[in-house]
């Protein structure tokens, strides 16, 4: 597999790599600096979810992703995400799609994926995560494609 590539999500670049909820009713959470939420994702690899000071917004979230090929390779990518709005119900949701990258003259990588889950009223615990990613790798000249790789759905949760 070729290096991963740079790519942009939730307003932060992403280098080859990237949840909260609060109603009005919902206690407010310390103001400062807010400690990481963590767990383990159910591909075994740990996850760090940290929320925004107000638990409106997951102010950053990583991991790493297993990606398994129609090629027969696997591989570890990690993967993150800034900035995702929490919504009144407490539950967070993104979904992209890039545009194709250039690696070299005969093959174009396209990343897509997804990211959500539920924050509880505390902002301590975020359950019900799903996480996953696509890569598919294209001939440009031609648009066949090489080799697809995926994630799956990858299941997490994390806590304090």
């Amino acid at each position: 597999m070729h290096a991963p590539i740079p790519r942009r999500r939730g307003g932060a670049v992403l280098g080859g790599l990237v949840l909260a909820a609060a109603a009005a009713a919902t206690p407010a959470l310390a103001a400062g600096p807010q400690p990481f939420l963590a767990g383990v994702t159910s591909q075994q690899q740990p996850v760090l979810v940290r929320m925004s000071a107000d638990g409106r917004t997951v102010a950053r979230a990583i991991t790493t992703l297993h990606l398994h090929c129609t090629s027969g390779a696997s591989f570890y990518l990690p993967d993150g995400f800034t900035t995702t709005r929490v919504s009144a119900l407490r539950r967070f949701r993104l979904t992209y799609a890039l545009p194709a990258q250039s690696v070299d003259a005969t093959t174009s990588i396209t990343v897509s994926g997804s990211f959500g889950g539920q924050v509880d009223r505390t902002g301590t615990r975020v359950s019900a995560g799903t996480w996953s990613m696509t890569t598919v790798e294209k001939n440009p000249t031609t648009g066949a494609v090489t080799d697809t790789c995926t994630s799956g759905l990858v299941h997490f949760s994390a806590h304090r």
